[in-house]
């Protein structure tokens, strides 16, 4: 789960593309530049990982490297595109020693006979953090595209969404409008 979480750490903001792109004014080359800055930063991190592992052990060593994906998660939040970079700097530096900590715990309890089929397992982290990533719930109507973080459907001309009450969260509407919701439990969204 470790190698799924730091995977999705990754593709998150790449799936995030449109509303990164319009909150950010970048275009489509913005998130060619992340995903170059995020792997860059990466490679030169995993240099790093086995030095982390002897020093303070793969458990330790996970545990740092989530919280710089989720440091770096938080800063593509802030509308700016030096916050945007240094968030991509700091997911690829979590990225990086995720592989070196979780093969140092498997090599020390998996049996000789099982290694194969166990990092082979643990390999399937990687695409079920893409697909993690992909988790927004998204509807379509003949002329509209809506995305949102909870169960939305098309009615009326109008986005409806189901959030807890209270809760703040944007709405993606066509690729190229954000709106920001305070929920009330069962809200709508114009789509015009």
């Amino acid at each position: 789960m470790v190698q799924a979480a730091a995977s999705a750490a990754t593709l998150a903001p790449a799936v995030a593309a449109p509303a990164l792109e319009l909150r950010l004014h970048v275009g489509a080359v913005g998130v060619g530049l992340y995903i170059s800055l995020v792997y860059l930063t990466a490679m030169v991190s995993s240099q790093w990982g086995t030095v982390f592992v002897r020093r303070w052990g793969p458990i330790r060593t996970g545990q740092v490297a989530l919280g710089f994906s989720a440091a770096g998660l938080l800063l593509m939040v802030v509308p700016h595109v030096a916050a945007a970079a240094a968030g991509a700097v700091l997911i690829g530096f979590g990225y990086g020693p995720i592989t070196p900590a979780s093969s140092a715990i498997l090599a020390r309890t998996t049996p000789a006979h099982r290694f194969a089929l166990v990092f082979s397992i643990k390999q399937t982290g990687v695409p079920l953090g893409g697909a993690f990533a992909l988790w927004p719930e998204q509807a379509a109507h003949v002329w509209h595209r809506v995305a949102a973080p909870f169960p939305v459907s098309i009615r009326q001309g109008q986005a409806h969404i189901r959030a807890k009450a209270g809760t703040a969260y944007q709405v993606l509407i066509d690729g190229r409008r954000i709106v920001d919701v305070q929920s009330h439990g069962e809200d709508t969204v114009p789509l015009e």
